[in-house]
Formats: C-alpha cells, sequence, structure tokens
C-alpha cells in the first residue's frame, strides 16, 4: 500500500464485508486525502458460513459501524451492489489499487480480476486475499483435487493444507501464475500494466511490424544496452535468440533486415520481469507484459519470449531446448558487454534455421511453424 500512497489515491475494495480490508486501505487511503470505493452486497457467499451470518445479522451496519468507529467512514464509499455492476462504472485506467476478497467460486474470481484489471492505472496494484502457494507450485495430486473443487470456498487435502481452489486456479489460468504472494500472509500481488498489448503497439506503429520492416541497428543497439542495464538490475537472466542470435554470433552485430530484436527469459522470472514495467517507461519504452512479453521505442521492438521447464528441456510453444544448455552461462561479446547465448550455439542456429544458418538470407521467414521448416 505505502509504495503506490498519493495524494487523492482511488481505491476499490471488492467484497468488503464487515470491513477488515477496508480499514487497512482507509488508513492509508485517508492520509493522501484518497478515497475507498468499498463493494459489496454484504450477503455473504453461496454455501458459505458468511450467507448464514448474512440471514442473522445486518452485516451491512456492522461495516458501517466498524468504519465509523475507526474514523474512517468519511474516506469509505460503500456501493451496494455486485463486483460486475460497480466495474461497470469506473473508466478504464483510473484506480490505484483493487483488492479482491469476493465470491471466492472459480468463475467469479476470474470475472473479478477481468472486469477490474484493466480499471487501474499503469503501474497500479492488482491483489486479493486467500491464497497460500501457486498453482503450479503444488503436486499434481494436488492440482487434481482443486481443479475437482473449483466452486468450494476452501479444501483440506491434507492435514494443515488449506486450499481457495477457485482462487488458487484462477489465478493461474489468468496471470500464469505471475504473481507475488506477500511474506506472511495470504494476499498476493501484482503490478499492473496491462492495458498497453502487443496489438494496441502494433496498431500504434504498423511501420515496425511490417514484414519489410528493416531495423535501425543503431537504435536497437541502444535498446539492447537499455534493456540489459534493466533485467540485470533485477538478477533477471537472459539469452539471445532467433535473429538477434544468429547476427551477433555469426556477423558480430545485429541484422539490418531481421525486423526486430529478440532476447528470452525463464518462465519462472516472468513475474519479476512484470515488475519492471516502471523501468522500462522510465527509459522511453512502451511495454506489453501480457500476453507476448514485447518492447517498443523510436520505431523498433524487441519481443521477450518465455521458456518454461519441462522435464529435462525448456519449452516456448514448439521450441524445444536442453535446459543443460541455458544453464551453462555460455556468453558472446556484443558492444563492450557480455550477452548470454544458449550453449552448442551452432547446434540450435541449425535447429532454428536450417543446415546453411551461416548463409546470409535476405528473404528468409523468421521462424513461425516447426522448427527445420523455413
Amino acid at each position: 500500500m505505502e509504495e503506490i500512497a498519493k495524494p487523492g489515491m482511488i481505491v476499490a475494495d471488492i467484497g468488503s464485508w464487515v470491513g477488515g480490508s477496508a480499514a487497512v486501505l482507509a488508513k492509508v487511503a485517508q492520509r493522501n486525502e484518497g478515497v475507498v470505493f468499498c463493494i459489496d452486497k454484504w450477503e455473504g457467499s453461496p454455501g458459505t458460513e458468511t450467507e448464514e451470518m448474512a440471514k442473522k445479522v445486518d452485516v451491512y451496519q456492522v461495516f458501517r459501524e466498524r468504519m465509523i468507529m475507526s474514523g474512517f467512514w468519511s474516506t469509505i464509499r460503500p456501493m451496494v451492489m455486485y463486483s460486475s455492476s460497480a466495474a461497470s462504472i469506473f473508466r478504464d485506467g483510473i484506480l490505484d489499487l483493487v483488492f479482491i476478497d469476493a465470491d471466492h467460486r472459480h468463475e467469479f474470481v476470474k470475472q473479478d480480476i477481468l472486469n477490474w484489471l484493466p480499471k487501474l492505472k499503469d503501474g497500479g496494484i492488482l491483489c486479493g486475499h486467500d491464497i497460500f502457494k501457486k498453482y503450479s507450485s503444488y503436486e499434481q495430486e494436488i492440482r487434481e483435487v482443486i481443479d475437482n473443487s473449483l466452486d468450494r470456498n476452501a479444501i483440506f487435502p491434507k492435514p494443515h493444507m488449506c486450499i481457495h481452489p477457485g482462487v488458487t486456479r484462477a489465478l493461474y489460468e489468468i496471470l500464469n501464475d505471475n504473481y507475488t504472494i506477500i511474506n506472511a500472509s495470504s494476499i498476493w500481488a501484482m503490478r499492473a500494466v496491462r492495458r498497453t498489448t502487443r496489438s494496441s503497439i502494433a496498431e500504434a506503429h504498423p511501420e515496425s511490424f511490417h514484414p519489410g520492416h528493416k531495423i535501425d541497428v543503431k537504435a536497437c543497439e541502444k535498446m539492447l544496452l537499455d534493456v540489459k542495464e534493466i533485467l540485470d538490475a533485477y538478477e533477471i537472466k537472459y539469452w539471445l535468440w532467433f535473429g538477434t542470435f544468429l547476427g551477433i554470433y555469426r556477423d558480430g552485430g545485429l541484422i539490418e533486415w531481421d525486423g526486430d530484436v529478440d532476447l528470452v527469459v525463464y518462465t519462472e522470472d516472468l513475474e519479476k520481469t512484470f515488475q519492471c514495467g516502471g523501468l522500462f517507461h522510465e527509459k522511453g519504452f512502451e511495454f506489453s507484459p501480457w500476453p507476448d512479453a514485447m518492447l517498443y521505442r523510436d520505431g523498433e521492438h524487441m519481443d521477450l519470449s518465455d521458456f518454461r521447464l519441462e522435464g529435462n528441456e525448456r519449452v516456448s510453444g514448439y521450441y524445444r531446448v536442453e535446459a543443460a544448455d541455458f544453464e551453462a552461462d555460455t556468453c558472446v561479446n556484443f558492444l563492450g558487454k557480455k550477452w548470454r547465448i544458449i550453449s552448442n550455439p551452432e547446434r540450435w542456429l541449425g535447429y532454428l534455421y536450417g543446415a546453411d544458418w551461416r548463409i546470409p538470407k535476405k528473404d528468409f521467414i523468421t521462424p513461425g511453424r516447426p522448427l527445420g521448416q523455413k
């Protein structure tokens, strides 16, 4: 909260209930003359103890009295309505923070994320409650239990193990588990810079994406150096890829007719890459972190692909590389810096571009189909 605190900040608390999260949010907002919109029907979630409580107690009145006693009522703006209805009222890009802790059933969590993510400013925070471990971190047996329990509020598949299956699965499906779990809590969070997308950048700058586009070599070299500076600062490993890999390894420089610049990172480092959004913007980049991570500046763009670990291989789409060849930390020198390339480079360049990869081809089509075809 403190890192996004700013004068006049605007916050949405989805599923305020008796005001636990609202009090925390309002404390910071009040110091900054901000406002917290508290969105709830105060009826409880179907099939949970909150629904039973709402039948016996005026929960909204409990919430209101708690906010008054805490001194936060002047900062609170209650909205007695469903989350989806409230989301339609806010324009895109207006909120500094959204906290989601409403109906925990899978489809409702998904819809809340999808509805409220566009409402955040670039650099705003999307966060929520009730996550203990990422879906992708559970063993297959537990993932199957989660998948079969998506409409349940909570499950306990093992002693001392609590999982909110709808929340856990929704975060995996929509964010690909690219978020942070706050230490010693059950709160998940991510910085939202997702209003910029690859397609919106391509539409705004079509010349950079034309099949015949020739890169400005100097501009692309500067792009590489600036991105390297940021990724190094965040201790994110990255490798040259596609034509950037080919040109620097074969020719000692970028290929003018390549069309773009390409780097790859590990999938598990994507979250840290997304967190670099503010630094990318400071360097003048337009940044599309998801889907299809990409940077654009001065008429040129860089694709930032990711490779996930599957057994002994790293996989991205239909590209499969032995994991050990990433881990060897093989490097080439370029622009006075060291750049990682995958080990056994000639083998992999042949894999990507064919046995005659040493021969420059201006009409070569960027790999966009299974390897080995041109």
